[in-house]
């Protein structure tokens, strides 16, 4: 059997090719790229939050940072229970009670929902900086239209919304999230 010239000639194109493309997705055994650590979290303030209702009134101190490495969540393969506009807590709010009975600090990590139940606690997530925390609910609102969530100024502080209003990702914490 007698091979045409031009067949040959493809073939070769066509393994060269792929040989090409196979060597293109390997790794490459030169690279000098490391990737570093994240950097482990410096001294926090301390956190005040708020006792549930039905619970004492006595407040529950713990640190920041404690209470932040408590809730982590890998949140990169998860979609958000829900997404918009967060906002902060006025400050003329501040010792005022909240629709839970619980008294508003603008010091704790809590936030109003219109409709997730009271102690829930919500992960939020700034869709613009990527910074993070756990909050409380314990008031309803917001009563301000195209707002999902109102944060305390300490919650605030810590996404980045001191300066305005941001979207947000929300993830609702579940009992194994919280373990």
């Amino acid at each position: 059997m007698k091979l045409n010239p031009r067949t040959t000639v493809q073939c070769a194109l066509v393994s060269s090719a792929c040989i090409m493309l196979v060597g293109c997705i390997q790794p490459s055994a030169f690279a000098t790229e490391e990737l570093e650590a994240p950097e482990a979290p410096t001294t926090a303030a301390p956190v005040v939050i708020s006792a549930t209702p039905g619970t004492t009134t006595a407040a529950k101190l713990i640190t920041g940072a404690a209470e932040r490495a408590r809730h982590q969540i890998k949140t990169t393969n998860l979609a958000p229970d829900f997404t918009g506009i967060a906002d902060y807590y006025a400050d003329k709010f501040h010792g005022r009670k909240t629709a839970s009975g619980a008294v508003h600090d603008k010091t704790g990590l809590m936030a109003a929902h219109r409709t997730l139940p009271f102690g829930t606690k919500v992960k939020l997530v700034n869709r613009r900086n990527h910074k993070s925390c756990v909050v409380v609910i314990n008031d309803r609102g917001p009563f301000t239209k195209n707002r999902i969530i109102d944060v305390s100024k300490r919650a605030a502080f810590e996404l980045g919304l001191l300066s305005g209003t941001r979207l947000v990702d929300c993830y609702v914490l579940t009992g194994r999230d919280l373990e």
